[in-house]
């Protein structure tokens, strides 16, 4: 499918569908899933007192409408409509409304994703390595405009490290996409560190709640009964959250077995001779050692509409647990640092505010808050649109001559082999 960049009126109604459902989502679908946040705090030895914050809908819009919420408020929206308006796009052009993709839509959905994805980084580093005084007791003291600097500062300085660690000899060996891959990837490392050190800490809890909650069950979190709606979304995380240990085993497996004996990751002359199998530059690009198997064992499978389905199903969950988590997520985290479980729970979990403080002031809650919208949201929704750009290897990825005007620029750097190892990085981190 080829990039138009002429401006056509093709590129409004794509447009139109994306704020309509962005506006949806983040009036009905954000406050409602923020209503109940709890705050707790120890009275005695295995005693706590559990606080309400947020026990109704105008509850949580006064909260996101918090000056400190401005932030985290626009990050999230914007990383909302670039995904949305990406999807639409796609879906556009698939079900043939459009016979092109319009390159205004897509260079605006690009930036849209790529400032919240840059913003998680930023935020994410910042919280780990500059402590504020907030952070562990209970202070009125605000966050100074010169700690957000450091936070720019400590960035730049974390992007320019890795950009001289990979100019170095050492790594001549590798493809320039590999290199490239990798370095992205590097940078996004805070990001992802921080998302494995609150869902690690609190990946228990979040797993029980929502268990009980898919039972229609209240929970310690959701102390309401959950509705339809809600039992139905708790399901769906509870099956992504259970099989989350062994998604992660899968690439830690595939990552450590690709540099001991790569060529044992040679398909058979059968999956070869398919015609729906295109040979990948990395079994990582497969889904790792279970979609290698899967694809080997469903190759048996003599009936082409079955046998692809279910090689798509188990690479598409293989690809977007760690995405679908993440943006589902962003509610349940939300939950957790206001109720502080990541220390009953577990260690190594990022603790903002003071707990007692936090039940009094609406300030220190924006604060959690923007952090959970800021930190997490760029993340996930990078994630996301990559693995709908990449997926079925880049089916849907205009290249070379389809690129139009684009391909001797921004074509060439965001080239296939590139993209594709960089999802599947952090898809498997």
């Amino acid at each position: 499918m080829r990039i138009e960049t002429d401006f056509s009126y093709s590129a409004i109604a794509p447009f139109l569908v994306m704020a309509i459902v962005t506006y949806a989502i983040w009036h009905w679908l954000v406050p409602r899933s923020l209503r109940g946040l709890q705050v707790s705090f120890p009275r005695s030895k295995k005693q706590y007192e559990v606080h309400v914050v947020t026990e109704t809908v105008e509850d949580v819009r006064a909260l996101l409408g918090q000056p400190k919420m401005r932030f985290g408020v626009f990050i999230y929206i914007m990383a909302i409509a670039g995904a949305l308006l990406f999807f639409f796009e796609w879906v556009f052009t698939q079900t043939g409304l459009k016979d092109h993709y319009d390159g205004v839509n897509l260079a605006l959905a690009g930036i849209f994703v790529l400032i919240p994805g840059i913003a998680s980084v930023v935020v994410s580093l910042g919280k780990q390595v500059l402590r504020e005084k907030s952070d562990t007791k209970a202070t009125l003291q605000d966050t100074r405009l010169t700690t957000h600097l450091l936070y720019i500062v400590l960035a730049i300085i974390w992007v320019g490290f890795n950009y001289a660690i990979f100019s170095f000899q050492i790594f001549d060996s590798m493809s320039m996409s590999s290199r490239r891959a990798t370095f992205m990837f590097m940078v996004f490392l805070p990001a992802v560190i921080a998302y494995g050190r609150i869902l690690g800490s609190s990946w228990l809890p979040l797993f029980q709640s929502n268990r009980l909650l898919s039972r229609g069950e209240p929970s310690d979190l959701h102390p309401q009964r959950p509705t339809l709606r809600r039992q139905f979304s708790a399901m769906v995380l509870t099956v992504t959250a259970g099989l989350m240990p062994f998604t992660a085993l899968n690439a830690l497996f595939s990552v450590i077995m690709i540099n001991l004996n790569p060529e044992m990751f040679v398909h058979s002359a059968h999956v070869l001779s398919l015609p729906e199998y295109t040979p990948q530059a990395s079994v990582m690009e497969e889904g790792g050692v279970l979609g290698f198997y899967a694809i080997e064992l469903f190759s048996n499978i003599g009936e082409r509409g079955v046998r692809e389905p279910l090689v798509v199903a188990t690479l598409l969950f293989l690809l977007l647990n760690v995405a679908i988590v993440g943006v589902a997520f962003v509610y349940e985290v939300a939950h957790i640092l206001f109720l502080g479980l990541f220390k009953i729970a577990g260690k190594g979990g990022i603790q903002l505010a003071d707990q007692r403080l936090l039940r009094a002031d609406p300030v220190q809650q924006a604060k959690v808050l923007n952090f959970c919208f800021s930190g997490f949201a760029g993340q996930s929704m990078l994630l996301f649109v990559l693995a709908m750009i990449t997926f079925w290897d880049s089916a849907f990825l205009p290249q070379g001559s389809e690129c139009g005007v684009w391909e001797d620029n921004i074509c060439v750097i965001m080239e296939k082999d590139l993209l594709e190892q960089f999802t599947w990085m952090l898809a498997a981190a």
